[in-house]
């Protein structure tokens, strides 16, 4: 009956320390895991010479060669929203997140409504991406902008659309273009292969100057797509960013 008791004794003994075993191995574990998922949720760093680093997120899938460049909106942080569209953008190919020409303090930039400004800052990206993963496609990229970064992607794609022929314009207007900028769609409309304009039905500023542009672009003959989000206003809203971005990338580079 004693050995019984002393055994009995032995057993929950051994399975204390096994618990407290456990939880030492869960605690030490975990900042080491949190380290690792902080890390993998980073952008890595670009230099590109001339001009403030961009940052990039590899693709998922590491088949893809496809670049999806994203231009920030004035007061944008880069580095944010670089973390912000890798949750989307990196089912499509390589995202990259130049900064603009001027530093707003913070990690804010602005292309300081300079969009051939902000087409050397994006062609000097894609340059140093190039050079660190040469594997990455030339052409047929796809560009995103919202808001002042709209306003440079429409020009930007526009100007180079064998490089940028799909285009996902967020907040779009029909008055960033000018008449060059017309000019520029009436004659590279060929290379345009697919444009979805996407904007918040409360963003009154630009609401009717999205329609103009897609009726620019439909008489020119480019295929697109206007989409209008009811309840949203002039933001790239972080919580719904699969729900609102995914489709439109889909279709994108659908019969790429």
């Amino acid at each position: 009956m004693l050995a019984a008791h002393v055994q009995h004794r032995l057993r929950a003994a051994l399975r204390a320390v096994a618990t407290l075993c456990v939880v030492w191995l869960l605690v030490s574990a975990s900042p080491r895991q949190a380290q690792a998922q902080s890390n993998a949720s980073q952008p890595e760093i670009l230099d590109v010479p001339g001009f403030a680093s961009a940052f990039y997120f590899p693709p998922r899938t590491k088949r893809t060669r496809s670049v999806v460049v994203w231009m920030h909106g004035r007061g944008g942080n880069p580095h944010d929203d670089c973390i912000k569209w890798s949750h989307v953008a990196t089912d499509f190919g390589w995202l990259l997140c130049p900064s603009g020409q001027e530093d707003y303090g913070g990690g804010a930039r602005s292309w300081n409504n300079d969009w051939p400004g902000a087409q050397r800052v994006i062609d000097a990206a894609m340059e140093a991406l190039r050079k660190k993963h040469p594997n990455i496609q030339r052409n047929g990229n796809v560009l995103i902008g919202f808001s002042e970064g709209a306003y440079a992607a429409q020009n930007i794609g526009a100007r180079e659309p064998r490089v940028f022929n799909r285009w996902l314009i967020l907040a779009s207007a029909a008055r960033y273009w000018g008449g060059e900028g017309l000019e520029a769609i009436k004659n590279n409309r060929g290379s345009i292969k697919r444009v979805y304009l996407l904007t918040g039905a409360l963003d009154t500023p630009v609401l009717q100057e999205s329609h103009e542009a897609y009726e620019i672009l439909k008489k020119n003959k480019v295929h697109v797509r206007l989409r209008i989000v009811h309840d949203m206003g002039h933001e790239v809203p972080a919580t719904r960013m699969r729900e609102l971005y995914h489709q439109p990338l889909t279709w994108l580079v659908h019969n790429r």
